[in-house]
């Protein structure tokens, strides 16, 4: 199923609201799209109430086996710390909005009646810190301190970012700046985190703004494909795919397949990794983009437990992925928050003052943007090489990457069970 991304994993280890009245939901090549994050698209699967969905002030409102920091030996049980194998150097690129976009919640339990508190929180920060503590708990430090760069023996794992908020996430931009960025990493692995989906801009314009005008009702994106579903008369599958169906010539789905090819030829590995989404299991499949391109490795989410994520009230919020990581709760160290949201903050997570910090002390997250990095950071620091071949002489077999104690890729295997299982098919030699 994803040809392109083992042919480079197999030379890695061998080295406002739309008022259009048309009945027609065919994207067409005319529409622009952009990226956005779970911050800036309300609603979702998930329950709403005045907040995302994903973020709540207090981590002690939830039991204690459903919420911990992320630690990469946690997530994915049964690695350990330490790596006897020698590691190629790698950049991750985080690409995301940087912006601070406030986040509304109670400052008691999110299904009380208590007051309604905010903090400005950075989607992409947020990632990036993710990616930070998972790096850390498998032995990396900042070296040197306040550099890019993280260090454990002889890897190094460098964490660039790309922020597209600056020009509202369109994708032809968003492509151009990447290709920029990407042009001028040397490391032989590179990995794109990506958590976020592409959807309409219009769309996107239309959700923001009227929670703009309006940020006491929390116009969500259910909302908005409603009122499409009225207005153009359609179902509401149909106005979901009108809003979120990217179609196949669009810049940045383009070049996705391109970079595989060309750090291919160059020798060297080029991994993307996606967030499924977060609009529950329903949704069509290869519908949400990029997770579902075939050059993309697309992350759903489960709980702690290894089941689906969601409260009892809602269900299962995360949407179909090649693969599942831990997504539902994670929290910060409350030293870890502070130091984030400091003014002095090389990344900084949030814009907050002591008030606010002391309403958001120790907050706890979620969504399918934090299983993504967690499937990233593994990737970065876990591929081991390998001598056998990756490829049939006579025809396609499935294989999976199986990630125990290390990873590699291999013939399906149903005892033990691996830690992570990608679906591949092996492309004939």
């Amino acid at each position: 199923m994803l040809s392109r991304v083992l042919q480079i994993l197999a030379a890695f280890l061998a080295l406002p609201v739309a008022t259009a009245q048309s009945n027609s939901v065919s994207n067409g090549t005319q529409a622009d799209f952009c990226a956005a994050s779970s911050y800036q698209v309300l609603g979702q699967a998930w329950r709403v109430d005045f907040s995302t969905g994903g973020l709540i002030p207090r981590a002690t409102y939830l039991p204690p086996d459903t919420v911990k920091p992320p630690i990469l030996k946690d997530v994915f049980k049964g690695l350990p710390i330490s790596t006897t194998s020698t590691m190629p150097n790698a950049t991750i690129v985080v690409v995301d909005n940087f912006s601070p976009i406030t986040i509304r919640s109670k400052r008691n339990a999110p299904a009380s009646t208590g007051q309604i508190v905010d903090l400005e929180v950075r989607h992409g920060a947020l990632v990036r810190q993710h990616i930070v503590s998972l790096l850390e708990s498998d032995g990396f430090k900042n070296m040197p301190t306040g550099s890019e760069s993280w260090r454990r023996g002889n890897q190094t794992v460098t964490i660039r970012t790309l922020d597209y908020s600056a020009f509202k996430g369109e994708s032809a931009q968003l492509t151009r700046q990447l290709n920029a960025t990407l042009d001028n990493i040397k490391d032989p692995v590179v990995l794109l985190n990506m958590s976020f989906v592409l959807l309409r801009c219009e769309a996107l314009q239309a959700i923001q703004e009227r929670n703009q005008r309006s940020p006491e009702q929390r116009y969500t994106t259910q909302n908005y494909l409603t009122e499409i579903a009225s207005q153009r008369k359609i179902s509401s599958d149909q106005a979901f795919r009108w809003t979120f169906e990217v179609p196949a010539d669009n810049p940045l789905l383009k070049k996705l397949a391109e970079w595989q090819r060309t750090f291919s030829k160059r020798n060297r590995t080029f991994l993307a990794v996606a967030s499924s989404g977060n609009h529950g299991a329903k949704v069509p499949s290869g519908l949400l983009m990029p997770a579902s391109l075939p050059t993309v490795i697309g992350v759903g989410a489960t709980n702690w437990q290894g089941g689906p994520p969601g409260l009892p009230q809602e269900g299962n919020w995360s949407s179909p992925g090649d693969t599942q990581a831990v997504g539902e709760w994670y929290t910060l160290p409350p030293t870890t928050l502070a130091a984030g949201c400091s003014p002095s903050s090389a990344a900084p997570l949030c814009v907050a003052t002591a008030a606010d910090l002391r309403d958001w002390p120790n907050l706890a997250y979620r969504g399918t943007s934090f299983s993504a990095p967690a499937i990233t950071s593994l990737l970065a620091v876990r591929w081991t090489r390998s001598s056998s071949s990756l490829c049939s002489p006579t025809s396609m077999r499935p294989a999976v990457i199986q990630c125990r104690g290390t990873c590699s890729i291999g013939a399906p295997t149903t005892s033990p069970r691996p830690v992570i299982s990608i679906p591949f098919s092996i492309p004939r030699c």
